[in-house]
């Protein structure tokens, strides 16, 4: 695991999802080191620095892993809640609105994507 950038992310993300937050940043952060970048764990760094009061390093982490995949929701949700807290309303608002819109067309596609499966699984009529 020592020259892994995956297993770092993927033991990272375990850190972030049990809480232990700062052994996450540092799982992450050699990931990165280690040539690994991506939105998903770049919305999971920004999130700890955010919850940790560092809004600035939050920010730009965010910022990245919107430029990277702007079509996650949670580093936008992140990003705009940062900015609110910095008090630039009108920019949160805007990743607020994006993070919205992403959630909702996320939920209509999984919505078709059931509808679909159950409509293939019916017994045809007669």
């Amino acid at each position: 695991m020592l020259n892994e950038p995956h297993a770092h992310k993927d033991l990272g993300l375990a850190y972030q999802r049990a809480g232990r937050d700062e052994e996450a940043l540092a799982e992450l952060l050699m990931a990165t080191l280690l040539g690994l970048e991506d939105g998903e764990m770049l919305g999971a760094m920004g999130q700890i620095h955010l919850a940790a009061g560092r809004l600035d390093a939050a920010e730009a982490t965010l910022r990245r892993a919107v430029a990277l995949a702007p079509g996650l929701p949670q580093p936008r949700y992140a990003l705009g809640t940062t900015l609110r807290r910095l008090g630039r309303i009108d920019e949160a608002n805007q990743q607020l609105d994006t993070f919205r819109r992403l959630q909702t067309d996320a939920f209509e596609a999984e919505r078709r994507k059931f509808e679909s499966d159950a409509a293939a699984h019916q017994p045809a009529q007669k």
